[in-house]
This record gives structure tokens, sequence and C-alpha cells, in this order.
């Protein structure tokens, strides 16, 4: 299931093609238009950016994700595979916040995951295995101490817990 909209990405992928003949002072503008159609799956404007000259390992403020982890979660094989051509980092690491509540007050921890974590959650077996063929290190454990076929066991992903053991995962 994906976690934007139709329109939504519709919207992001005519800014991202209007940003593109824009000059240097719209670069911010640019990174955060790559990031939002890599996590729509827009092939194009994300190449043309790349093209363009803004940075593959661009990071989201929020969560530290790049367009790889945005592409990987949302399921956007061609998008991945595109990334990865243009050089980008299976090993990512993102921050996301994973906040909880004890007697004493809020307690956060990050979870640094891995594309092919976020891949392994979300049952996206076919990235899984194109992260893994590009060198994802198929048994890294999040700050959690999860490993990507920890993850989608816990998640019920079945497809992609299959493709990691077929590649040689543990748990």
């Amino acid at each position: 299931m994906k976690s934007h909209s139709l329109f939504s990405c519709f919207k992001i992928v005519v800014i991202g093609m209007l940003l593109i003949g824009m000059s240097s002072c719209e670069g911010i503008r640019m990174k955060y238009a790559m990031l939002e159609a890599a996590e729509c799956g827009d092939v194009r404007t994300v190449r043309a950016m790349l093209d363009k000259g803004i940075p593959i390992e661009s990071r989201r403020g929020r969560d530290w994700r790049t367009p790889l982890h945005l592409a990987a979660r949302n399921g956007h094989y061609e998008t991945c595979k595109m990334l990865i051509e243009y050089g980008a980092d299976v090993n990512a690491e993102d921050r996301m916040v994973n906040r909880y509540y004890v007697d004493n007050g809020e307690v956060i921890s990050y979870w640094y995951d891995t594309p092919l974590q976020l891949a392994a959650h979300f049952n996206h077996a076919d990235i899984c295995q194109l992260l893994i063929n590009h060198g994802a290190m198929i048994n890294k454990k999040n700050a959690e101490g999860y490993t990507p076929l920890d993850t989608a066991m816990n998640n019920g992903s079945v497809d992609a817990a299959r493709v990691l053991i077929k590649n040689g995962a543990t748990y």
C-alpha cells in the first residue's frame, strides 16, 4: 500500500520538471522534489534531476532517508534500479525516530534501517533481490537488533523472507 496519493505524485512530477530548468538557488527545492519523485516512483524526474547534479545521496530531514530508501519502501523497482545504476549506496542507513514512553519520560531511539530493511518490511521481494544483487548486506542488523529477515518475518512479508533465505539470510 502506497503512503502517498496519486494527486501528490502528479504535483511532485510537475514541480520537479519545472525545477529542472531553474537556477542554482533552487537546489534545495530540487533535492526535496527528487526525494518526493523517488517516493512516487517517477523515474524520469529522478533521472533528470540527477543529470542536473542533484546529489544521489540527498537525505530527507526528518528521517535521513535517501531516494533509494523511499523507492524501496514504496515498491518502485524501476526507480530503485535506476538509482543503483547511478551509484546509490544500497547500505545507507536512515535515522527513523522510534519514540516510546517509560515511567521516567520519553525515550528516543533510531532504527538505522537500510533500503533492504524497508523492502523486506513491505514485502517487496523483487527489490530485495535487486538490492542483494548489488551488494546489500543481507544480515545487517538495525539499531533494534533486527536483520532484514527478522523484519520480514515480524511483518508477515513471506515473499521477501523467501528471497532473503534463498540468499543466505539468518536471524
